[in-house]
């Protein structure tokens, strides 16, 4: 611990105290289960995703929706979120012993909590909303149904997502770890393939600089690697895995709870993830080889910590996770791995060093040495002409060689083409991303926006503001930059076919697809007989509806609708007709 940076052994304490808080949260409670059904896991906590790590569990619902959704335990709902994307509609009800239990990508809300959510919706004349309520407006029982499971916000499979947060600090905690929910799992997770990664151009791994992966195959109740070859390492190395879990009666495979490596029996890194802070969800992008997932699609989480990577899921961290090998000695290695049930799986193997290495003294003119090097702990500014990149303090995981082309101006396009860097390498914190427009008349500057331009040519919309002659917008990624304009109105579809144009009397709803093209939609209203009314947006879709409420509308007669719909440049569409309800 005495050679251990700072910066790590004040994450190690402040471990200590978290690690504490939590012990008292873990007791003998027995919960509600959430739902009627066996409760079975799709998708576990802390599991590595790009840009996020998982932070609740999924719960099968057995591929539909509507199934029923209790409290586990009683308290009072303290906050529903109604949205697009996202949680789409997600309950909050917070409990007496400090913890908040989280319900998402719900179909519906119960009676009367669905009325109390109309109800604000109509004041604020808005779908999305974010309501906090207090004690005793909407207390629950324990076990009471509370909502029907669904598929609605940025959910991709009828399921339902559970999350249970420390009131106090709104940290997600580890469902299965923490709490006493049954859920059956008796099956140890699964190695999959080791990575020996050398660190630096100078480090080897069998006389390779870059990262090598061997397959492992299970003997016994353990796992080693299928190799003939000796492992020859030299200089600083660290190691990576690919692994995961499995519940029983299960095929889905998850995320692990925790990893441990020992060298030669001494523990040299400890990675335990029993809470999550949604400040920290893209630190995950340093957990993994991000690089090796945006290129191969492989999931590989890194036993070593870069530069910036703050997190705390980690107890023991020694020299980063990085063993510097020097000598011709054998090590013993061995990587421990568990599920949220303490099932655990272990890999041995062995390294070998290759003795010492030297850097050579020759001195090679490449790209790369005349690249613009980036310090990681400190903030940075890139200004190439009609070009300004500001990267703030802590943005970067690790020092980057910054590389930086441009190409001439597209048609379609109203700056010149700004390769920035690669978008193999991760940020932590967005960076404000300045272009100068070119050929673009005054009156069309509103209408400018910063668009990235993907592997496969796909344009996307970053928006952007006007300042100082740039236009300047936030990035979340490294890549390939331009300028557009966007003049096109969002383009309104209905998608009912009545045999009686527009006969709604055996109809619960009436539904439109709604679309922008490039800068997104914005807003939208809609009208009934010049009233707001509550039209319902399903983001991923692009699906708007209005579901036919006679406590808002009358019904047998005639009906005028007014929809507007306007994208983030302001440009406007509007549809009219008249229907029978």
């Amino acid at each position: 611990m005495k050679n251990a940076p700072k910066a790590i052994y004040i994450l190690l304490i402040i471990n200590l105290f978290s690690w504490n808080i939590i012990g008292q949260l873990k007791n003998s409670t027995i919960y509600a289960p959430p739902l009627d059904i066996p409760l079975a896991v799709s998708s576990n906590f802390g599991e590595l995703r790009s840009d996020a790590f998982h932070f609740g569990i999924d719960f099968k619902t057995a591929g539909t929706t509507g199934l029923n959704v209790h409290s586990i335990d009683t308290g009072y709902v303290s906050r529903i979120k109604i949205e697009a994307g996202g949680y789409g509609r997600a309950l909050y009800i917070t409990h007496p012993n400090g913890i908040v239990s989280v319900y998402a990508h719900l179909s519906s809300l119960n009676k009367l909590i669905s009325e109390y959510c109309k109800n604000e919706q109509y004041k604020q004349m808005q779908y999305a909303v974010d309501l906090a309520i207090g004690p005793g407006k909407l207390p629950v029982r324990k076990g009471e149904i509370v909502a029907l499971s669904g598929n609605a916000g940025y959910s991709f499979g009828a399921h339902l997502h559970f999350e249970i947060r420390d009131a106090k600090t709104e940290e997600t905690l580890n469902v299965l770890h923490l709490f006493n929910f049954k859920v059956v799992d008796t099956l140890p997770p699964i190695f999959n393939q080791l990575w020996i990664y050398p660190i630096d151009s100078i480090s080897k791994v069998n006389n390779n600089s870059t990262a090598i992966s061997f397959p492992t195959a299970k003997k016994g109740g353990n796992y080693e690697l299928i190799i003939v070859k000796p492992i020859v390492v030299s200089g600083k190395i660290a190691f990576g895995i690919q692994a995961h879990d499995i519940l029983n009666n299960n095929a889905n495979k998850t995320g692990i709870y925790s990893i441990e490596v020992f060298v030669n029996d001494e523990v040299y890194f400890q990675q335990e993830i029993d809470k999550l802070s949604f400040n920290d969800m893209r630190y995950v992008n340093s957990v993994l080889d991000y690089g090796r997932l945006l290129r191969d699609s492989e999931k590989i989480n890194r036993l070593f910590l870069q530069p910036n990577n703050l997190l705390n899921i980690y107890k023991t961290v020694k020299n980063r996770g990085v063993l510097a090998i020097e000598d011709t000695l054998s090590r013993n290695i061995r990587i421990v791995i568990k599920d949220a049930n303490m099932n655990q799986s272990v890999l041995r193997f062995i390294i070998k060093g290759a003795g010492s290495y030297v850097k050579s003294g020759v001195s090679k003119i490449n790209v790369e040495s005349l690249l613009q090097k980036l310090n990681c702990k400190q903030p940075n500014t890139i200004t190439k002409g009609d070009f300004i990149l500001n990267i703030p303090l802590n943005a970067l995981y690790d020092d980057l060689k910054f590389e930086f082309y441009k190409s001439p101006r597209q048609p379609g396009f109203y700056s010149e083409m700004y390769s920035v860097h690669n978008i193999y390498t991760p940020m932590q914190k967005a960076c404000i991303i300045n272009i100068k427009p070119v050929g673009v008349k005054s009156k069309y500057l509103s209408k400018a926006v910063i668009v990235n331009i993907g592997k496969s040519g796909k344009i996307s919309s970053l928006g952007g503001v006007l300042k100082d002659g740039f236009i300047q917008a936030n990035i979340k990624s490294f890549g390939k930059y331009s300028i557009m304009i966007d003049t096109i109105p969002p383009i309104i579809k209905p998608l009912f076919k009545n045999a009686k144009k527009n006969d709604f009397t055996n109809s619960s709803e009436m539904q439109f697809m709604i679309e922008d093209v490039l800068s997104g939609v914005k807003i939208y209203r809609g009208e009934i007989d010049g009233k707001w009314s509550l039209f319902e947006y399903n983001a991923k879709d692009h699906l708007l509806y209005y579901k036919f409420d006679s406590a808002h509308i009358g019904t047998g007669k005639d009906h005028t609708l007014e929809l507007v719909v306007t994208d983030e440049r302001g440009n406007k569409s509007d549809y009219h007709t008249t229907f029978y309800k």
